[in-house]
């Protein structure tokens, strides 16, 4: 199980003393954010499941606009040939945990955020305690097999969550709302295909794409922390990226199936997105 530590929180004084928000002046410009909205990121706690390329943007986003805890989860380690993509890491950090590497080069780049290590894979029960001890959890992963568990947890729990996705040249995000009468993952994919490309192993991919597609992941994230309104009933938001031949597709209000064998509906809603 995981084991969650007791935080006490920082003395509000302290944490929005005239230094420790000077680092976030440029966003809190912004009307979205503001000093209120930057109060909810710096008490927001993410899981991001998956430190590769997808985590490596994401979690290099999310440190920077100072959401106030992550949850760093994955259990490879560095290798070689991920150097070309997974952005976090240099050739000093080949052999070591991804998690714990993760960790490491975010508190160097924003010292105030908690981060938290587990080097572990996703399954049914600690994706639940994801769920349970975050205020939303990342999909990062590169399988469909640990997808599918957030996504039956995310089911189970009613709660909302991020899935991101890319191969080759190509990307996925989805802001599945699980918990708000969206469309869950299946609802849109279908059961898992073992044929897919992207069910594990080595699959060909772009520099480039895992860097576009996790900032559109960690944007999505900080969209759905600052909004009040992002827990009220919607469709799941769709965004499908093609970096070959520049493109973006979207669909802002993807409802649940009835007939998906996940959520209480099975129908592959895909072609229709």
């Amino acid at each position: 199980m995981l084991q969650f530590a007791n935080y006490m929180a920082m003395d509000e004084a302290e944490q929005f003393d005239s230094a420790k928000l000077a680092r976030y002046a440029r966003q809190m410009m912004l009307d979205r954010i503001g000093e209120s909205g930057q109060r909810r990121l710096l008490k927001a706690t993410v899981a991001i499941v998956g430190c590769g390329g997808l985590g490596s943007t994401i979690g290099q986003i999310l440190a920077r606009a100072g959401v106030g805890t992550l949850v760093l989860c994955d259990s490879d380690e560095v290798e070689i040939e991920n150097l070309h993509r997974q952005i976090l890491y240099d050739e000093r950090d080949v052999g070591r945990s991804k998690a714990v590497a993760a960790a490491a080069r975010l508190l160097s780049i924003n010292s105030q955020v908690k981060m938290h290590a587990r080097p572990m894979r996703v399954d049914a029960e600690n994706a639940a305690e994801l769920f349970e001890s975050s205020d939303l959890v990342v999909d990062a992963t590169d399988n469909l097999a640990s997808r599918y568990v957030l996504n039956a947890a995310a089911v189970r729990l009613k709660r909302d969550w991020i899935y991101g996705g890319c191969v080759g040249w190509e990307g996925t995000v989805m802001v599945v709302r699980s918990g708000t009468g969206g469309a869950c993952l299946e609802c849109v994919f279908g059961p898992p295909e073992p044929s897919d490309p992207a069910t594990g192993g080595r699959f060909p991919i772009s520099p480039a794409t895992p860097v576009v597609v996790g900032s559109i992941e960690a944007h999505e994230v900080l969209r759905y922390l600052l909004d009040p309104a992002a827990n009220k009933p919607c469709g799941s938001r769709y965004v499908c990226i093609n970096l070959e031949h520049p493109r973006v597709r979207s669909n802002d209000g993807v409802p649940n199936n009835p007939a998906c064998r996940a959520c209480g509906g099975g129908k592959n809603l895909k072609s229709e997105i």
